[in-house]
């Protein structure tokens, strides 16, 4: 709908100027119910657009929970390419790095074959740190590139791994930048009451680092659940809405203000579904680790080597099938703050009215 193959701003019309089917400054508006668009065919009429409320995934009225994850997961099955495909092959690109990285690690931090003096649990620990991050860098990605197939499904129009990326990808280094500002801005102030607190644990006195770790853990646990809420929808305004990292963020403050528990709420939900859904799919890998490393005997090296493949192998299948129905619901919840604050559903309206008046 935009150049940028997204939404509207606030404020801005439909068709927005130069888009191809706008009209000259001081013409006519681009979109009026019953009449005829330049392309020669009648627009649908006025009293035809209800029949238009839902020419995608979810009707363009507020959305409930249900409708959230109905449509996420409608989403999935009308583009199977542009959400499981483009989903497997960034987690690929970025995993499979990552598998060598914690291997190489892994072996450094076990570095005799034989030595079973050393602890498999701080062994892995590096690897695990390694993973986290190429998984990070794995959603960053997929968060924005799987928000253009949700705003597409939304107006009934199917699309493909290669038009999505030709959407996106110069949306997503801001998409990344926001979420590393927001990591950041949770991370730092986490890391120093924890550093605080050992070092207290161990200059000081035990109790008295514990209780620093407590009374300081809490408010960034409490600050981190806020910041992350209240920033949960500046990856689809940045991708949707071309904004920048800055604005972005603004703009997901304004979208959640007055409905803080709601987006909370249905975001732990959807995430507490995919984490079991994750977990379950990933246990056939586990086991097959477990085996592994078992039939490695003493030799602890490579049954930890075995643990960090088949953990990553875990990883990949649990996050091509979960991480598009996650996107998805974040991406109709800023669909529905819009139409909840913005109108946006009039503007979609008449965005399909329009397509269905060229194509008839």
């Amino acid at each position: 709908m935009t150049e940028h193959g997204g939404y509207p701003p606030p404020g801005q019309a439909y068709p927005p100027p130069g888009h191809p089917g706008a009209t000259a400054p001081g013409a006519a508006p681009a979109f009026t119910p019953g009449a005829a668009p330049a392309g020669g065919h009648p627009a649908a009429p006025a009293y035809a657009m209800p029949v238009l409320h839902k020419p995608g995934i979810v009707a363009l009225r507020p959305l409930g929970l249900g409708d959230v994850m109905d449509g996420s997961v409608k989403a999935i099955r009308r583009n199977p390419g542009a959400t499981l495909g483009l989903s497997a092959l960034v987690i690929l690109a970025c995993l499979i790095p990552s598998a060598v990285i914690s291997t190489l690690l892994t072996m450094v931090s076990v570095p005799s074959p034989n030595d079973t003096s050393s602890m498999d649990s701080v062994g892995t620990v590096p690897a695990s740190l390694a993973q986290w991050l190429f998984t990070w860098l794995a959603t960053g990605l997929l968060s924005g590139l799987l928000v253009h197939v949700i705003g597409e499904a939304v107006l009934g129009r199917r699309t493909t791994m290669g038009r999505t990326w030709s959407s996106t990808r110069r949306r997503l280094l801001p998409v990344l930048g926001a979420q590393l500002l927001v990591g950041l801005t949770i991370l730092v102030p986490t890391l120093l009451v924890v550093g605080g607190a050992i070092l207290l644990a161990f200059t000081v006195n035990g109790r008295v680092g514990v209780l620093v770790g407590v009374l300081g853990g809490l408010p960034c646990a409490a600050a981190a659940i806020w910041l992350s809420t209240r920033t949960a929808l500046a990856a689809p305004t940045i991708v949707l809405e071309g904004a920048g990292v800055r604005q972005g963020l603004r703009r997901s403050f304004a979208l959640t203000r007055g409905a803080f528990w709601r987006t909370f709420g249905i975001i732990v939900l959807v995430s507490v579904i995919a984490a079991i859904a994750g977990s379950m799919l990933a246990v056939p890998f586990s086991l097959v680790g477990v085996v592994g490393m078992a039939a490695t005997g003493d030799n602890l090296q490579s049954g930890l080597v075995m643990m960090v493949l088949a953990s990553h192998l875990g990883q990949i299948v649990s996050g091509t099938l979960t991480t598009p129905f996650t996107a998805g619901v974040v991406g109709l919840l800023y669909i529905d703050r819009r139409i909840r604050l913005e109108g946006l559903d009039v503007t979609l309206i008449r965005a399909a009215a329009d397509a269905a008046g060229r194509r008839g």
